[in-house]
């Protein structure tokens, strides 16, 4: 499956919280596709433990991905010397001595182990035969429990069509099966006192903001340009920045800014010049992921994981030949990572084509839920944005990520 959209969207000062194998194509910077599909490499396995026990962590991925293929490059693995031994093989070995999937009834496992079949009523669930729960979407409308079929689901306990209950994020509610997000989670405008997004096209001096920051006036006959209160005069007027009314030059690092913009500060590596704060070609930066969501189900309208499992995110970033992963988070669709996952990356690094991806940490072959391409040129570093990967309606993941200078 070849499809995708990278979109970016800047949301102020740095900390703001935001809240099956695709591979995407690179995009350009305003977000249109182009170019040929990127590959998307396999993620290391890397589950919790426990996570074998627990039928709601069972990945159905059956067809999803061959076992027999190396992830990174598709070339075939297969090979008996290796297979009889587990070497590459995701899933399990056959009597014959071949690496086969390992999702099947009758040949079941992972990790190069020797297949079995599954005895009586289990069914093989991510490469391990278990007993499907007494709930699930056969006999439940609301969310499953364990065992348990809430229909009256709440903020706590959130789902819908016998899919495992998650809690909502902090200020959530639940409707229909459905987290609703509040206004601070999801909008870039500014958020009225009823919750409601202002976005920052719709705005006026009378509610002005940005970042899901509380809507304010604008005092002193300014006026709301961009989320921000300045004076139309001094706009007119100012070669450097605005200050409030106040024109000033724009050119150091404490207030800088041109043509009538809004004055910034300029942080650690970066220098102010003609077009505002700029990064410095030595510096080195931080890639940080603060927080995001990912679909509640595939492309194909399934479950991440079978018997209407949660999956278990974790984000991947690479960017020119500096790399890292993020900590999974265990059983949800809005993680919360709140960490460095690429630390020591240049600015040129940073310039060139960065891969992002969010993957499912599954039992054997992890599911890349989506992967996209974009740069950070264009970024205002020091800032929080988004970054979120679609396809027409359907919404992969969304993160919110910021560029650090690194200590």
């Amino acid at each position: 499956m070849v499809f995708g959209m990278f979109a970016r969207r800047s949301f102020g000062p740095a900390g703001l919280g935001l809240l099956g194998l695709l591979l995407l194509p690179a995009c350009s910077d305003d977000g249109a596709l182009q170019g040929e599909p990127i590959g998307s490499s396999g993620a290391e396995n890397d589950t919790e433990e426990g996570d074998s026990a627990d039928p709601s962590n069972a990945s159905d991925t059956a067809g999803e991905s061959d076992p027999t293929a190396d992830p990174g490059t598709g070339a075939d693995t297969s090979d008996d010397s290796e297979g009889t031994g587990g070497g590459e093989c995701g899933g399990c070995i056959d009597e014959a001595g071949a690496c086969v999937d390992g999702q099947e009834n009758d040949a079941c496992g992972v990790l190069g182990a020797a297949c079995v079949a599954c005895e009586g009523t289990t069914v093989c669930a991510e490469g391990e035969c278990l007993e499907p729960p007494a709930c699930g979407p056969d006999n439940c409308d609301g969310c499953c429990d364990g065992d348990t079929c809430v229909e009256d689901t709440s903020a706590d306990a959130c789902g819908s069509g016998g899919a495992q209950c998650t809690p909502c994020p902090s200020g959530s509610s639940c409707d229909a099966g459905v987290c609703d997000l509040p206004c601070s989670l999801t909008c870039e405008g500014c958020c009225t006192e009823d919750d409601e997004c202002i976005e920052t096209a719709d705005q006026s001096a009378q509610a002005c903001g940005a970042g899901a920051d509380t809507c304010m006036a604008c005092d002193g006959g300014l006026d709301c340009v961009g989320g921000e209160c300045i004076s139309n005069v001094c706009a007119e007027s100012c070669d450097g920045c605005c200050d409030g009314d106040t024109c000033l030059d724009g050119d150091t690092a404490k207030a800088c800014g041109s043509d009538g913009s809004s004055c910034q500060p300029c942080i650690a590596g970066t220098s102010c010049e003609a077009a505002g704060c700029i990064p410095e070609a030595d510096a080195l930066w931080d890639i940080v992921v603060y927080d995001g969501q990912v679909a509640v189900v595939d492309l194909d309208g399934d479950p991440w994981d079978a018997f209407g499992g949660v999956p278990d995110p974790y984000v991947t970033i690479e960017a020119a030949g500096a790399s890292g992963e993020s900590e999974v988070q265990s059983d949800t669709f809005f993680p919360e990572w709140n960490e460095v996952v690429v630390e020591g990356v240049s600015t040129a690094q940073l310039m060139g084509p960065v891969e992002i991806a969010v993957v499912d940490s599954d039992i054997g072959f992890d599911t890349t839920m989506a992967t996209c391409e974009t740069s950070f040129a264009d970024e205002d570093f020091g800032a929080t944005f988004t970054a979120e990967c679609s396809l027409d309606d359907y919404v992969a993941w969304t993160l919110l990520l910021s560029i650090q200078p690194s200590k």
